[in-house]
């Protein structure tokens, strides 16, 4: 796509961040949000776009690349807010490399999405219009150190998945909920009742025994009636019992763990428990050498191939929404490549080409 401007500044600004979700699907309404004056934005703070009251139930935040500080509360029921995806620079070629990262968000709404978004803080807290657990919210496709909330709260059918995520806290009570085809690099303490935790890996595991006790990752004491499956828990060097450590809650908590890659030897608990894989300990066993920032691909003679409960692979590319690299939002236009002459042609103008693709998965 071709554009003849007099400005190339001005004309990248216009087009580059228009036309990067011009192509969205249309929904109830979309609003773009970008502090560059010469956008044109909706709105030029996400904090004016939260307050606006034209901004309905069901409608769209756009949220263009950039540092957005401070802390933001969604108090409006059934807002999606989108980025353009995180750690672009790392896993593409794209023209426009930068994250939408916010500070800190308090979902304090049901029906909210976040996605698409570089958050260093996500806190779950009870809806603001009823005082209630929040209900049908989802996370998926971030980049998230922290996931915190109360312990005093479960919130109900939330999904979590897609995510590269550091800390999943304990104050994030779930009921009726998913945890899927997530990147956990650090601690995760799961705590509800009736949930699903499938196709996760935790590529960091740091578990070990130290006597009666064991120092962990993933922390399921406080998980009840609720299924395990798919998962690999692998860790870079030594061995790690993981596995028994679950596998010690199941008796008490009811919950179903099945079909996970452990790192380590079988332990002898394991025998009530089939079809789970015990491999060694080193992460080329499962994952190719060179998996990048969150490539975590299988290999072909991988363990994790075809071990999931569905006859699938376990771990993230496997499930019903396999992870997406770099969490892309489906349908989000990018350009790929941007070609600006460094002087006027015979004509005193400059020609800009600008090659503009869609995410598709």
């Amino acid at each position: 796509m071709n554009r003849i401007v007099k400005n190339v500044a001005s004309a990248l600004a216009a087009f580059g961040v228009a036309g990067f979700f011009a192509a969205m699907p249309a929904q109830a309404k979309t609003w773009r949000v970008n502090s560059n004056p010469e956008a044109k934005a909706a709105f030029s703070s996400l904090a004016d776009a939260l307050a606006s009251e034209e901004v309905k139930s069901g409608d769209e935040l756009l949220i263009e690349p950039g540092q957005y500080e401070g802390t933001y509360d969604i108090t409006k029921q059934g807002l999606t807010i989108t980025g353009p995806g995180y750690a672009l620079a790392e896993n593409t070629d794209w023209a426009e490399t930068r994250s939408a990262i916010i500070n800190y968000v308090r979902i304090k709404a049901s029906n909210t999405t976040l996605q698409g978004l570089e958050i260093p803080t996500v806190e779950l807290r009870s809806d603001a219009e009823t005082s209630a657990p929040l209900e049908d919210c989802t996370i998926q496709r971030c980049k998230i150190s922290t996931i915190t909330g109360s312990s005093s709260e479960q919130h109900n059918h939330l999904v979590i998945r897609q995510n590269y995520i550091a800390n999943l806290r304990s104050g994030v009570g779930m009921r009726e909920s998913t945890v899927a085809n997530n990147i956990f690099i650090g601690r995760v303490t799961l705590y509800g009742v009736n949930n699903t935790v499938e196709n996760n890996i935790f590529p960091s595991v740091n578990t070990w025994n130290t006597g009666s006790s064991y120092s962990n990752v993933l922390n399921v004491s406080s998980l009840t009636n609720s299924v395990i499956r798919n998962n690999i828990l692998i860790e870079r060097n030594g061995e790690v019992h993981m596995g028994k450590y679950l596998m010690d809650f199941n008796t008490a908590n009811n919950n179903v763990i099945t079909n996970n890659v452990f790192s380590g030897s079988e332990e002898s608990a394991n025998a009530n428990y089939l079809n789970n894989q015990w491999v060694s300990a080193r992460m080329e066993t499962v994952f190719v050498d060179d998996f990048g920032f969150d490539g975590y691909y299988l290999r072909d003679d991988s363990p994790a191939k075809g071990a999931a409960t569905d006859g699938g692979d376990c771990g993230i590319f496997g499930g019903a929404h396999p992870y997406v690299i770099s969490g892309r939002p489906k349908s989000m236009p990018h350009i790929s490549s941007a070609i600006i002459p460094s002087s006027p042609d015979e004509n005193g103008e400059v020609v800009v080409k600008l090659k503009i693709e869609v995410q598709n998965d």
